[in-house]
């Protein structure tokens, strides 16, 4: 059966400058390439569970402008389903990415549009969320969408997935409406303190939701419920851009939940999905479809 997944989230143009390393404080460096794609968390996120065989709502606003039309026509090439998709007055949402010889980046990102996201919004995509598997969103729009999105999903009963992107704190009554969360190691450390991936992943876990999931890179991720913890392992690929990873993460861990896979199988899952990502430049350009992730993964689960 076809998993069926709702995403709340952004929509932005990515602007990709290619440096030969990331400037400290102050300074400034020269690019070797300039790239325009389409991103946003909630659009990456969305692509990436379409590529690997879901079908897929998008809840979210663009400007009306050249730039809204173009990401709201990429989606539907990818097919994922655009009719929650509202126009707002501001400009279309964009961020700005340097990523050095390595691989790593610096992003900033101008929300725009996706300020006009809201309760009004997600009140709008209901009946899709009764049909769907599962709620994905993220914190690049307004609390007030993100709180209002888990309260009908968790009303609906439906299992949803919180990526705590980036970083914002949330009250307590959005921690308790959380199924599953998932941070990468900076994010979990602002949300909770620094500490050991065990202790952070433990003190997330109090606030409420029913896992939680910290991203570790090369490392893999780990992942603690109340039944303990576990190191899921990494995959090593050659890194040429890890913009979008974590997207391409979120999306396979999604897919992966609604299809019914155990989390453990489900996380290894992702881990493939987000390694993959990394193996070529851009955001959604770089996300990988089912068939290279359940190549990769069977590679993996044979080496365990």
């Amino acid at each position: 059966m076809t998993p069926k997944i709702v995403v709340v989230g952004s929509l932005h143009v990515d602007l990709m400058l290619r440096v030969e390393r990331l400037p400290e404080p102050g300074e400034t460096v020269l690019g070797r390439e300039l790239r325009v794609g389409m991103g946003g968390k909630g659009a990456n996120q969305a692509v990436a569970a379409a590529r690997l065989g879901a079908r897929v709502w998008m809840v979210g606003k663009v400007g009306r402008d050249e730039y809204g039309r173009r990401m709201v026509e990429n989606l539907r090439r990818e097919g994922v389903d655009t009719s929650c998709v509202r126009e707002d007055e501001r400009p279309s949402g964009r961020a700005l990415i340097l990523v050095d010889g390595r691989g790593e980046n610096l992003i900033g990102v101008y929300p725009g549009a996706d300020l006009g996201c809201g309760r009004r919004e997600v009140d709008g995509a209901r009946e899709v969320l009764r049909e769907a598997d599962l709620l994905l969103t993220q914190l690049e729009i307004p609390l007030t969408a993100v709180g209002r999105a888990l309260e009908l999903a968790a009303r609906e009963g439906k299992r949803s997935l919180l990526n705590l992107a980036p970083f914002r704190p949330l009250p307590d009554r959005v921690w308790r409406r959380v199924g599953l969360v998932v941070a990468n190691r900076s994010e979990a450390s602002r949300a909770v303190g620094e500490g050991r991936v065990e202790e952070m992943a433990e003190k997330l876990l109090r606030k409420g939701p029913e896992g939680v999931v910290i991203t570790l890179g090369e490392g893999g991720a780990y992942l603690r419920t109340e039944r303990g913890g576990e190191r899921i392992p990494g995959v090593r690929v050659r890194v040429r851009d890890t913009t979008g990873a974590g997207d391409a993460f979120c999306g396979a861990l999604a897919v992966a939940l609604a299809s019914g896979r155990p989390l453990e199988e489900a996380v290894l899952w992702a881990n493939c999905a987000g390694a993959l990502a990394t193996t070529r430049m851009g955001a959604q350009e770089a996300l990988p479809t089912g068939r290279e992730v359940n190549r990769l993964f069977r590679r993996v689960k044979n080496l365990r």
